[in-house]
Parts: structure tokens; sequence; C-alpha cells
């Protein structure tokens, strides 16, 4: 029946093989929104513009792989899109609670936006099993170990565990409304899973929409009393791990492509200043260098408490306003109005030599090709193996 519908040829393409006819063979977009949709279960669709066209996403819906849930207008991958995935591609998928519930769905839907984010910046984020996190640049979502009658995570909100530069991440969605969480509990959970030996660095990431709508989540006041809960601006104020805010946009791509290499700090401060860099003290590592004598400080993975401490030890050396490394959008949404309008720094754009330089090659969005996609084993994958999947059941 797939093969009936003429404008399929355009998007799939097609081949003929002897004795088989024509077949309707996937490109790498049509795979990665599957599996997108598969470990986020719930995605907008306009999320997903930047990976397939809306004529490639009825394609997908018409063959039963992908249904559209018209209560949250989010598309959701069917038990045959399941089935396509694990079979026809020989992989491991994460197997999650299925939940309609309102607060679930929006949930899923707010980790779907940050999932998106580190997929474009390429980084590995279909994993199914947490010690793969142990390689370099991967994201575990950590719904995939939430499934009934098993979940190690308990109650508490990280949405995910990244492995960037050599830095372990707990990566929690912020915004106005979250909700209260469990300091202790979350340290804990999230020091036990990546124990993975001595000498481990560890990080959180607070993540939004934007920047602001982060920073508006962590000025939420909560004047309940209790022992063990506590809203995220207290949150923010007591943990004494580093802190960063991250937005789920292309602003937010560049960030992660960024804290992906290995002591970027050092290295982008180095590319900045060229002949002009100066080592800093040694007793002030919240400063990265020394530009004419007076401070010069990363921002782009916009930890402001950091920047917040090396702008108070300048000012009580005489040495403001400090130099501030930064990207474009982070300095229109916060830096500037923080920063640069109060005189405290000067704020200097990352430009995209110095990111190709760092990262060595151009940034860019990732996204998947449009040629057909190839299994490990070097197949293609194709309708006709749908079938076969529906005749046995799957």
């Amino acid at each position: 029946m797939f093969l009936r519908r003429k404008r399929r040829k355009d998007v799939f393409g097609v081949r003929r093989n002897p004795g088989r006819g024509k077949t309707v063979i996937f490109s790498g977009r049509d795979v990665d929104v599957l599996r997108l949709l598969c470990w986020c279960q719930n995605i907008h669709p306009n999320a997903l513009k930047y990976i397939a066209t809306e004529t490639e996403m009825k394609n997908l819906s018409h063959m039963g792989l992908i249904k559209h849930h018209e209560k949250s207008d989010t598309l959701t991958i069917t038990a045959k899109g399941k089935s396509f995935l694990q079979v026809a591609l020989g992989e491991d998928i994460p197997i999650m609670m299925i939940s309609y519930h309102g607060t679930r769905i929006e949930r899923r839907i707010r980790l779907s936006r940050l999932m998106l984010t580190a997929y474009h910046a390429g980084i590995d984020v279909f994993i199914t099993k947490e010690d793969d996190v142990l390689r370099e640049s991967t994201l575990f979502l950590t719904a995939t170990m939430r499934t009934k009658g098993h979940n190690p995570w308990g109650s508490t909100r990280v949405g995910a565990i990244a492995h960037l530069g050599g830095i372990y991440y707990a990566l929690h969605y912020v915004c106005p409304g979250i909700g209260r969480i469990a300091i202790n509990d979350e340290l804990a959970a999230f020091y036990n899973h990546t124990n993975f030996g001595r000498g481990i660095k560890r990080a959180f990431i607070f993540a939004g929409d934007t920047y602001t709508e982060v920073l508006d989540g962590l000025a939420e006041q909560d004047d309940k009393q209790d022992t063990k809960l506590v809203c995220y601006r207290e949150a923010y104020r007591s943990l004494n791990i580093p802190i960063h805010l991250l937005s789920c946009n292309e602003t937010g791509v560049r960030q992660l492509q960024i804290m992906a290499v290995s002591d970027y700090r050092n290295k982008l401060a180095r590319l900045m200043l060229k002949s002009a860099f100066q080592p800093p003290p040694d007793d002030v590592p919240e400063w990265d260098a020394l530009y004419h004598e007076n401070p010069f400080v990363i921002g782009a993975d916009m930890d402001l408490r950091r920047i917040d401490t090396a702008i108070k030890i300048a000012e009580e050396r005489g040495k403001l306003p400090i130099s501030l490394a930064a990207l474009d959008g982070q300095g229109d949404a916060v830096l500037l109005s923080r920063y640069k309008d109060t005189g405290l720094a000067v704020v200097y754009k990352v430009t995209e030599r110095v990111l190709t330089e760092l990262l060595g090659h151009p940034p860019s969005f990732y996204l998947p090709p449009r040629t057909q996609y190839l299994t490990e084993k070097g197949d293609v994958v194709d309708a006709p193996l749908i079938q076969s999947i529906g005749k046995t059941g799957g």
C-alpha cells in the first residue's frame, strides 16, 4: 500500500531492484525523526521543521510509523514505528512508560527541546545505557530508566546527564512555575550515577526556551516552609558546584559545542587574545587570562555565578571593568544589560573565526543527511521490511 503513493518518490527516493520493482528507501532524516520521537515520546511538529519537511512527516504518518496526538498537538511514535527501529535497524531502543497525563506530556515536551538542542550541537543523544555516557559528547535521557517497576532516579527532577569536555552535567529544565526540588536527593542521585572513578568533574545545567525564561524561573520566590523541598531560586544560591544557564535555541547549540571541547576556557582565551594573552594569577581560578593587565573571563558557557565572583575579585583589586567573551545571543539576552551597561565589563564577541579554530571546523547546526540511510551492515532500509514487520505482528 505504500508504493501506490507516487508523491513519496520525491521524498524517500526510489530504486529499482531485479524482481522487486520499486522500493521506497528511507533517508537519514526519516530515521532520526523516528529516533527522536522514540526517545522523547512527544515533540511539537514545529520543533522538527529543521530535520524533516511537512511532506516527509506525512509520509511517516501514512506508513503508520508516527501519529499526531491532538490534545497536546504533538507527534508521537507508534508501536509499529518502534518495531521498525528495533527490527530494521537492529538497535536497542528505550522502553518507557506510555502516559497521556497532561503534566507528564508537558515535561516530555520540555525535555524534547533540550534533547533537540543537544542533537543539533552534534552530541550523541541516542543512547540507552547509562554507562554509554562515559563516552565524550553524549547525553543520556534519564526517562529511559524510569520504566514501570524500575526507577533508579526516584523523584529527582534531573532530565538528562551529559558528558561534555571531560565534565559530567546534570541537566534540569527551569522556567516559571517549574516547582521545587530536594537538593540532597538531586546531588546524591547525580553523584551515584556518575560514579565512574576518582577525579570526576561535575556541574549543573539549568536549561529553558531562552536565557530570560531560565532567569525568570530562578527569580521566583517560594515562602513555603519545608525541610527538604526548595525552589530553584534557593537551589541556585546554595549549590556549591558550577551551574550553567542554557537556552534551547541556536545560541544554546553553539554554547554546547563550545562546552564539548576539553579545556575550552583556556583555549578560547588564547585564540581570542593571541599574542596579548597573559596567564591569570594562580589564586583566581575565575579569571581565564589577563588582557592589558585586567581580567579576561570566558562567559560563553553562561556560568553567571563564576562571572559575578570574577567581577567581585576584580573590584577588590581595582581591576574593573573585566573583559567578558560571549556569543551574540548571550550578550543581547543577558550579559550586556547585566554587566556592560553597569560598567562592570566590556563584552567581546566570540567570532565565527575563533569558533572554527576551537572546534576544528566551521560551526554548524547539525542536520541528518537526506541521502539513503545505511545500517551498520551497509544495508538500506525500505518499505517491504515495514510490511514484513506488520505481517509478523510487530
